[in-house]
């Protein structure tokens, strides 16, 4: 069952964050090199490349990473592989049946 609300008739006060009118036009002006806003800007450049070689240094680490991790687990994947080959080996030529019937176990024939 839905609540009682009470509401309030929007004001403009309400809207801060609202869009620009279309008639509020956008101007630019070229900075001059004595202009103390200049300062500001170049310090921003500054951190941009900053930021952008920070940026390709962790992104080249990640895949030196990505490629130690990818060796590691290949290196994992041929040692399971050379296991299970091994087990393999050991069943199919007859030696896990020897093997069992000198110490007088049971093995199950798959």
């Amino acid at each position: 069952m839905p609540r009682p609300v009470r509401v309030l008739p929007t004001e403009l006060e309400m809207f801060d964050d609202r869009p620009r009118k279309p008639d509020g036009k956008i101007t630019f002006k070229w900075l001059e090199a004595d202009d103390p806003d200049s300062k500001v800007t170049k310090d921003m450049k500054h951190v941009v490349v900053r930021h952008a070689t920070e940026a390709a240094l962790a992104h080249m680490q990640h895949l030196e990473e990505e490629e130690k991790l990818h060796k590691q687990q290949v290196e994992i994947l041929k040692a399971n592989y050379k296991k299970y080959e091994v087990a393999d080996g050991v069943i199919s030529d007859g030696t896990a049946q020897c093997v069992a019937k000198r110490y007088g176990m049971r093995v199950a024939d798959d």
